[in-house]
């Protein structure tokens, strides 16, 4: 199950793990409180299991749900076809979407730095530059500079330097499978960068940025089993 995970991590739709990133012109609220109506704490201060508790705590998957459904019959009855949003049934039983315009807090760290990584490095130069205008939009009101980029691409060198490879590797014909170890190497080097990116910038300022300014364009839809916490627990941990 490990494997798999870090597998779809690293390969988006090739996996199990989905990332489907949009680019939504507005922000979301630093302090926006979880389902269920308890005050909640600034979104980057949450602990791994918070998050995870949160997640998968069956009342509020359930609640998401069926906002999510009305917003599809909705956005059906308007546009007269399918939301385009979510490809997985509404109604399967072992999936799971979480949208970070609503509920910034359900994303651990690295999944947030990966969706920051692979939209403001990505190889497509009109993606990278739409993707960084609307970062950079929110990452100002953080107290990012202009330098934001060249600071991050260097703290995050190593990382960066498989992403494209793997990238590279992805427009090949025939893209070569993960090796064993592979996957560790990849989920540990991220991990690393993280951690350089937290000592360049200052943990709660890179935090901040994370659940502020990339938060607000990450959906993820993802079939899960019990196993599936554990693993996102191991990622966040840097596969330790």
């Amino acid at each position: 199950m490990l494997s798999s995970c870090l597998e779809g991590t690293r390969r988006g739709l090739r996996g199990w793990l989905v990332f489907v990133l949009l680019l939504f012109l507005g922000g979301v609220s630093a302090a926006q409180p979880p389902t269920g109506g308890k005050p909640a704490k600034p979104v980057w201060k949450w602990s791994v299991e918070e998050r995870l508790a949160r997640r998968f705590d069956p009342a509020a998957i359930k609640a998401r749900g069926a906002e999510q459904a009305a917003e599809r019959q909705a956005w059906s009855k308007r546009n007269g076809g399918s939301d385009p949003l979510f490809s997985i049934p509404p109604d399967s039983a072992d999936t799971m979407v979480i949208e970070g315009s609503k509920t910034p807090e359900l994303f651990l760290t690295w999944e947030l730095f990966h969706t920051l990584m692979t939209r403001a490095f990505s190889g497509d130069e009109e993606s990278r530059r739409e993707s960084r205008r609307k970062i950079e939009d929110r990452a100002a009101a953080l107290g990012f500079g202009k330098d934001l980029w060249t600071r991050l691409e260097k703290a995050a060198a190593p990382f960066l330097k498989l992403q494209r490879q793997d990238e590279e590797q992805a427009r090949s014909p025939s893209p070569p499978s993960m090796k064993d170890g592979e996957d560790l190497v990849w989920c540990r080097t991220r991990a690393a960068a993280i951690a350089a990116a937290k000592a360049e910038f200052g943990e709660e300022a890179f935090l901040r940025l994370l659940y502020v300014g990339v938060a607000p364009s990450a959906v993820k839809a993802y079939r899960f089993d019990e196993k599936t916490a554990a693993d996102l627990r191991f990622q966040e941990r840097g596969c330790r």
